[in-house]
C-alpha cells in the first residue's frame, strides 16, 4: 500500500512506477510489473531503464518474442548498461536460443571481460551449444579445489567462527 499512497500524494510519476515495478520484479510478480511499466512508458516513452524492466517482465512471463524488441531498444539506448545485455542473454537461453545468447554474451564480454554474470551466461551458452570454449571457462581441475581453512585469530575453531559469521550476516540481511 505504500506505493499506492505515494501515487495518491504525488501522482503517477515514472520514477515511482518504476520503483514499484522493480519491487514486483524481485517478488516475481511479472504481470504486476508489466502493468506499471507500460503506464510509465506512456508517461515517458524514451526511458531506457523502463524499457529494459519491461523486457524483463515479459521474459519472466515467458513471452520471449515480445520481450526481444524491448531488450534491443534498451541496449541501443544505453549501450554501456550491461544489465540490458545480461538479461537479454539469459532470456535467450531460457527461450532455447543459445546461439544468439552466445553472440550477446560475447559482445558483452568485450565490454566487461571479468563481469561474473556475463561469464556465467557465456559459460551456459557455450555448454548449450557444445562449444569447446566451455571448458576454458569451466575447468574443474583448474578452478575448483578443496581447502582446509583454519579459524581466524580469536576463534577456538571453525564452527565457532561460522556461528559468529552467520549471526553477523543475519543481522545485515533483514529483507
Amino acid at each position: 500500500r505504500s506505493f499506492e499512497l505515494a501515487r495518491q500524494r504525488i501522482g503517477e510519476r515514472p520514477e515511482l512506477l518504476n520503483l514499484e515495478a522493480v519491487f514486483r520484479l524481485r517478488r516475481l510478480d511479472w504481470a504486476g510489473a508489466e502493468r506499471l511499466l507500460r503506464r510509465s512508458l506512456e508517461l515517458e516513452p524514451e526511458r531506457a531503464d523502463t524499457t529494459g524492466f519491461l523486457a524483463r517482465s515479459l521474459a519472466g512471463q515467458r513471452r520471449f518474442e515480445e520481450s526481444y524488441p524491448f531488450f534491443l531498444t534498451a541496449v541501443r539506448a544505453e549501450p554501456g548498461q550491461l544489465i540490458h545485455r545480461q538479461e537479454y542473454g539469459f532470456a535467450l537461453l531460457r527461450d532455447g536460443n543459445a546461439q544468439e545468447a552466445v553472440k550477446v554474451f560475447e559482445f558483452a564480454r568485450s565490454i566487461a571481460p571479468n563481469d561474473q554474470l556475463i561469464l556465467a551466461g557465456l559459460m551456459l551458452a557455450y555448454r548449450e551449444t557444445d562449444d569447446s570454449r566451455f571448458h576454458y571457462l569451466f575447468d574443474m581441475r583448474k578452478f575448483v579445489r578443496v581447502y582446509d581453512i583454519g579459524p581466524p585469530r580469536g576463534f577456538a575453531d571453525v564452527r565457532a567462527f561460522n556461528h559468529a559469521l552467520a549471526t553477523e550476516l543475519d543481522s545485515l540481511h533483514t529483507t
